[in-house]
């Protein structure tokens, strides 16, 4: 018998998708049908493909008379009658060491679960794209527009391209061309159509561009990935029509905010490889450098001509619409890129080229706080560390970090990481449904957290906790596999200090610790939230404002943080200690210690803390300003 862990390993190896590579050097002529891939079948004399293999690595056989179906182990125990354990080490040799994207997806899957539910989008059958593209070539207009783009008809046809001369939308920005003519890209995969896109002949902006409503947000033209081939991921639909034209497998996102998810990020490394051909201005070059760092050592960064714009323009201007020139330029770029593995080195020119000026305090990728007085104390940019501490333990430092992150999430759309290392992922849904609800959370009915849930659904946030993690390295090793895997805006490690004190050579793990944040933080372009605990208190400090050297173990945590927002409550002291409600007083001073980049606000102001709702809320009172480390 087979041992439970054992079993569960051998699970996972037959259904790696790299087995593939496997079945090709056995099965004859395999190659992609659909879902499936088909070829000979080698258990018998097979003159026409009878031998599929399904999307999780089982195969069977149609026409053989005694074939029938398997896994790998036992395709290759039969084929090359070798008993089973021979069979599974052979597949591990082929294999050779599991590859780290899917360890990670087991991993961070099994630890970080989302606070909300997977949101129900409405799909359209493939027929529906069908009898759209069918009509193509009645509208002169279209065919002339796709053609402009370096287009043809018959590539259009195969991307079931389609014509609509008048839509219907709501946006008021659209209400003057609705009726002038739009193309429309189905968004297909799994044989249904998950999107629409809709393109105005008209103009781009404003309104130019429509998508379905109630429809989910996808990569195009999925189905071309090929475990045989590398994949090219573009910033649009006709970069990745002209690179398919030109004989490539090519998919493009939705636009250039679109950040893929972890199941599309799945998708895409079924590639042999995946090489980022997007748009080279700064809003490309930013998502594509941040899928370079989270998708690893099988994806390059393809750098497009300067002066080119992207797959598009290189071929109509570039290569003048030549195929031949177009796809030798793609591939001398990608071995060029295959030589530069190394994400966050630049051409100078290229950055000055791409480089948008924005003022801090206006950069749309600042880190948002929902007090417009906290607001404005420091500018927190992708890349930076955010210190937050507290006067003594017990000042809700957990609540503060947790109502920042879930404004985020729901107002802006970002996916937040929130890692535990004492609090329960319950606990913390507890807190944000009481924050979301207004409702204490001490008396949460089932039927509020389903109420609560509702209001989250489609927000991306994760809240993770594996009690069996208690080193600091270990921790940063999930977080970094979560990263990778699940694209945050920010990420909270509550708390720093609960995985760092007590150890053999205390200050040197902090202080390697904190240069490894800093490196996570700066590689990935998050904002990495820092909870982090004082120093028990001395007589002489009890219930006094904290410094920022006041923290635990050594100065690391401070010193590599950009900015350090420090909580103090004054000790509850009502004449009836039978009457109070918390150890601390509900009044709250929130203190910048620190700030890089200090904003366009004072360094201080007073919140309320609402315990029973998990949240603060802003007081209208001054402060009077103390100079904090501002550098």
């Amino acid at each position: 018998m087979v041992p439970e862990g054992l079993m569960e390993d051998l699970d996972a190896l037959k259904s790696d998708s790299r087995v593939l590579q496997i079945y090709a050097k056995y099965v004859r002529g395999l190659k992609k049908a659909g879902t499936l891939y088909t070829g000979c079948c080698p258990l018998h004399a097979d003159s026409s493909p009878s031998f599929s293999v399904y999307p999780d690595m089982r195969w069977t056989c149609f026409s053989g008379p005694s074939c029938g179906s398997g896994n790998i182990f036992q395709l290759l125990e039969r084929h090359l009658s070798i008993p089973f354990k021979e069979a599974v080490e052979l597949v591990k040799k082929e294999l050779g060491d599991p590859d780290s994207w899917q360890k990670d997806r087991v991993l961070v899957d099994s630890v970080f679960k989302p606070v909300a539910e997977s949101k129900t989008y409405k799909v359209l059958p493939i027929s529906k794209a069908d009898e759209i593209a069918e009509t193509l070539s009645n509208f002169p207009q279209a065919v002339h527009y796709l053609d402009n783009r370096g287009v043809s008809l018959e590539t259009a046809k195969k991307f079931k391209i389609g014509f609509r001369q008048t839509i219907k939308f709501q946006d008021p920005k659209a209400a003057d061309i609705l009726d002038k003519g739009w193309v429309l890209f189905p968004y297909i995969d799994d044989d249904v159509v998950r999107q629409v896109k809709f393109r105005s002949l008209a103009r781009k902006k404003p309104g130019g561009f429509q998508r379905s409503p109630g429809m989910e947000t996808v990569l195009f033209n999925v189905n071309t990935i090929d475990p045989f081939d590398p994949v090219y991921l573009t910033s649009g639909e006709f970069d990745a029509m002209i690179l398919e034209q030109a004989g490539f497998h090519a998919v493009s996102l939705m636009s250039d905010s679109h950040k893929p998810t972890p199941a599309q990020k799945d998708q895409l490394m079924q590639a042999s490889m995946v090489v980022l051909a997007g748009d080279t201005d700064e809003s490309g070059n930013g998502i594509m450098d941040k899928l370079w760092r989270e998708l690893g050592n099988r994806a390059y960064k393809l750098s497009w001509p300067i002066g080119t714009k992207d797959a598009n323009e290189c071929f109509l201007k570039h290569c003048k619409r030549d195929n031949v020139l177009f796809r030798a330029l793609v591939e001398e770029l990608t071995t060029k890129a295959k030589s530069n593995p190394m994400p966050a080195v630049y051409s100078l020119q290229e950055t000055l080229l791409s480089g948008e000026e924005t003022t801090l305090s206006e950069n749309p990728d600042r880190l948002r706080f929902p007090w417009a007085s906290v607001d404005k104390m420091a500018n927190i940019l992708p890349g930076d560390i955010l210190g937050i501490g507290s006067t003594n333990t017990g000042m809700a430092k957990t609540t503060l970090a947790l109502q920042i992150t879930m404004y985020n999430a729901r107002k802006y759309g970002r996916c937040i990481l929130n890692y535990q290392t004492e609090m329960r992922p319950s606990e913390i849904a507890t807190m944000a449904a009481a924050q979301i609800l207004r409702k204490d959370r001490n008396f949460l009915t089932n039927e509020d957290k389903k109420t609560a849930a509702a209001e989250l659904q489609g927000v991306q946030y994760f809240v993770g906790c594996d009690p069996m993690l208690s080193d600091i390295n270990a921790v940063l090793d999930l977080l970094e596999a979560g990263i990778r895997r699940l694209s945050p805006y920010a990420v909270v490690l509550d708390h720093f200090h609960h995985l760092t004190t007590g150890m053999d050579n205390e200050v040197r793990v902090q202080s390697a610790a904190m240069t490894r944040i800093k490196q996570i933080a700066e590689t990935y372009k998050i904002v990495f939230i820092n909870v982090g605990q004082p120093r028990k208190a001395t007589q002489q400090s009890k219930g006094k404002q904290i410094h920022i050297t006041d923290f635990k173990g050594s100065g690391a945590w401070g010193d590599a943080s950009n900015a350090v927002l420090a909580i103090h409550r004054d000790l509850n002291k009502a004449e009836d200690p039978t009457q109070l409600k918390g150890v601390y007083e509900d009044k709250t001073l929130i203190k910048l210690l620190k700030g890089r980049s200090q904003g366009v606000g004072n360094s201080a102001a007073y919140l309320t803390f609402f315990g029973e709702f998990a949240s603060f809320e802003q007081l209208e009172s001054n402060y009077e300003e103390v100079p904090s480390e501002i550098n």
